[in-house]
This record gives structure tokens, sequence and C-alpha cells, in this order.
């Protein structure tokens, strides 16, 4: 898809420089924004959008699209009532892990994708490691499954970062369980020689919708070594780096029986920490680990509906913001794709944490940089915000929409609404690399993609 042409976007609000001002344009020029500033100023042919506030795209910064189709069926009971925690979440994603084809992935991604851009997500981080046969066989085209995601993609308009997750172990001394052998490439040199090569496949081929990363699953599931390997291929490609740390109390207390010390002390020690990496999650972490974070420019990815729907914990956001700690969030397992109100829910239930009401510093501002510019740092993207050079992903929202009723004269208020109240029902339009995929709530092929995702969740379900 071509970019849009020279083009003057004029709506009644714009989010500039962390609040909504009035009388501002945006000039866009091809996939890039050539100029914000005063609108009576503005040159060129202008689109009015009467009612509308024109916010940076939101950015999805984590993403596992297949587990799209366990919305619904892995938050019931089935049979007797037992202890159900992450470990018992997990076998069911290892199940349908194992069932799905390329042209499965396809065909989920294709909804989840549009699902996203209808929200106003622009970009997405998708954490991807279906990478083999169910048996752990390759495919012909060992990167099979990740042509099925950029396609996916591209069929949908949405830019992607494609994370390309390295796997090798059930854990520390533990052979792959037989529903884990499609996500290993078998060994370290061929994580790093095949994630290399998707990355210059990738470079060689996009228009710049599509990048790669880098993404070793987790200190459970390789060995340090292979992660510090993982972390220079990423350096040397300049791409981002991301890792499932400190989801859960077991997985801390797996690495301090192997290293004698938690994930994040042992990446620390490893010399990942970096302003490229990405710890996702980061639930259990102490005081000095933020600080190490911090001290290293590192980001932190927060999932916040996941963690809930999987009893994961509640990350400490007060203590990370206090550090000025790049903080961006992601959909995760996709039980909503909302991330304006997965950013609101940092504040409230930080509240039911403390007892207390207006707990986060700078909040929601805060919230609202952590779903825009704070994902496009973690996926290293240069989107994010409204600004000359930026890229052209932009998202509009409906201020005559019921949710946002009485939110005047306070532009202040108007973000509270957002991220506590209204989140992305009233999202309109939505705009990638200057080109306006979505417009009046509608995506040229949604339909398309919803019946063939109805259809294949029916047959995985049956």
């Amino acid at each position: 898809m071509n970019g849009a042409a020279h083009i003057t976007l004029v709506p009644d609000l714009m989010w500039h420089r962390g609040e909504f001002r009035t009388g501002l344009a945006v000039t866009l020029a091809g996939d890039r924004i050539a100029a914000v500033g005063p609108r009576d100023d503005a040159a060129g042919p202008r689109t009015l959008l009467p009612g509308k506030a024109l916010l940076p795209g939101l950015v999805n910064a984590h993403s596992h699209s297949f587990q799209r189709l366990l919305r619904g069926h892995a938050q019931v009971q089935r049979g007797e009532l037992k202890r159900s925690d992450f470990f018992s979440w997990r076998e069911t994603m290892y199940r349908l892990a194992a069932s799905l084809t390329p042209d499965d992935l396809l065909v989920v991604a294709r909804h989840a994708f549009t699902e996203m851009l209808s929200s106003g997500i622009t970009a997405v981080g998708e954490f991807h490691y279906l990478h083999h046969c169910p048996d752990g066989q390759r495919y012909a085209d060992p990167h099979e499954t990740s042509w099925s995601l950029i396609q996916a993609a591209k069929d949908v308009g949405i830019r992607l970062c494609l994370l390309r997750a390295s796997y090798l172990r059930a854990g520390a001394g533990k052979p792959l369980q037989p529903l884990q052998r499609r996500f290993s490439d078998g060994s370290v040199e061929a994580c790093v020689t095949l994630t290399t090569d998707l990355a210059a496949r990738v470079a060689a081929a996009s228009d710049g919708r599509v990048t790669a990363g880098i993404a070793p699953h987790s200190l459970r599931a390789l060995p340090a070594e292979a992660v510090v390997q993982l972390a220079v291929a990423a350096q040397r490609l300049d791409a981002p780096l991301h890792m499932h740390v400190a989801e859960q109390p077991a997985e801390i207390e797996e690495v301090r029986s192997e290293h004698g010390n938690t994930p994040l002390a042992v990446l620390a020690s490893c010399g990942v920490l970096t302003p490229r990496f990405v710890a996702v999650h980061a639930t259990h972490v102490t005081a000095a680990e933020l600080d190490a974070m911090a001290s290293a420019g590192a980001g932190i990815c927060l999932c916040p509906a996941t963690e809930a729907d999987l009893g994961d914990g509640a990350f400490a956001t007060p203590e990370a913001l206090c550090r000025g700690l790049s903080l961006s969030l992601g959909t995760d397992d996709h039980i909503t794709m909302d991330l304006l109100r997965q950013a609101g829910d940092l504040e409230m239930r930080e509240r039911l944490r403390q007892q207390h009401r207006l707990v986060l510093p700078r909040a929601p501002h805060a919230l609202l940089d952590a779903a825009t510019a704070g994902g496009a740092s973690a996926l290293r993207l240069p989107c994010g915000r409204i600004e000359p050079g930026r890229l052209a992903d932009l998202v509009a929202v409906d201020l005559e929409h019921p949710a946002l009723a009485g939110w005047e004269p306070s532009a202040n208020a108007l973000t509270a609404c957002l991220l506590y109240s209204s989140g992305s029902a009233t999202v309109s339009d939505v705009w990638v690399a200057g080109e306006h995929l979505v417009q009046s709530r509608g995506h040229a092929t949604a339909d398309a993609h919803r019946f063939a995702f109805a259809n294949l969740a029916r047959r995985i379900w049956s």
C-alpha cells in the first residue's frame, strides 16, 4: 500500500506536546508528518475533521496474535472446579498452538490485526514463536509462519514489528515438552542464524511498514549464554530486544535455582540491559531492579488485561514512573484490544492496591504516552508523536460520542474520559503511513476477516 498524497488534517483538538490543544493542523507528505502548526497557516488541500480529536496512533508493543482464539474459551471453567493459574492456562494455550497451520495463522492474524486497527492501534510488536511444524520439523521455508503474519499485516495495513522469539527448553535441565517442539530452532546457533536471516529478508522486502526484532523468550526457555548471543545479534542489527521477565513467582524461583539470582539481576550481570531492551511484564521486580533498569535506559512493557486474566499480579507502576522508566503497553493474549482502557487500568488497579485515588504521577498524561510514544520507543519506530518527521500514524476520536459527553471545557477531562471511561469505543478514523484505513469506524475488509476467523474458531473449539 502506498502512502497518501500531500494533505492537511484539521481537527478540533490535537494531542501535541503532552496535552490536547486547539487551533492546530497537521500536514502529511507521503508516509510522514511534514508540519504541525496553526490551522490558519496550513497550506495545501485540507481535510476538516469537525467534532474530532487527533492523537498519535496507539502502539501495541506485545502481541501473540494466535491467542486471539482463546478469548471467551480460556476464561471459563470446564469440568470440575479446580485451581487455575498461569500454568493451567498455558496448557490450553499450548494445545491451541500445536493445532494451527500457517494458513490458520494468516486467518487469525488478519482478524486480530483488523480489530487492533479499528481500536486505534496503528503498530504492533508481534512476539512470534510458532515457527515450525507441530512435531518440531521445519517447513520447507523455515520462516513459513512468519510470512503468514507479515502477509496478514500487509492485507490489513497495520504496521508490524515481527519479534522473532527463541525457545530451546522447558526449563533448566528440562527437555522440551511435546507441545513446545514447534517453538524451538534446536540450538543457540540456529536461533541466531534464523533470526538474523529473517531480519535481512524482511529489510530487503519491506516497504517500511514491516520491521523485525529479536525476542529471547525467557530465562526459563533459554540458558543465559543464549540470551547474550541474541542480544549481540540485536545490537548488530540495531533491532529491538524483547523478553518475558519475572511474570510469575514460580519463574523467578526457577531462575534463582539455576543462577542463584532473579531474572533481572541475571540479565544485568550479563550486560543485556540496554536502551534497546524491553522487559515484558516484569510483574514481580524489586526497587533495586527498577533502579538498574532505569540506569540502563531499558524499557518495560505492561499488559494489564492479560496480567489480570492470568492472575499474574500487578506491576509497581508508581515506582517505575517516579524513576522515569519508559513504559509501553501490550494486548498479549487479546482478552481485549482496548489499549486506551488498559492504560487507564494501570491507575485503577493501583487505586485498589493503595486504597486511595489519583495515585500515579502525571496521570493520565503519562499513561497516554505509554500507549503511544512509549510503545514507539519499545519497537524502535519513529512514530508515537505528532511531530514533523514522524510517521503519519494517527487516530481520530469522536468528540460527539455519547461516552464523551460532558468533557468540555477541560481538555484534561477529555484525556481522563478516554482512559478511564470510553476507551477505544470512541475511535472513528485511523491513518497508517498517511493512508486512511479506518473511516467512520469502518475497515474495508473487516467483515471478510471476521467471517473467516469465526469459522476457524468454530473448527478449533467444536
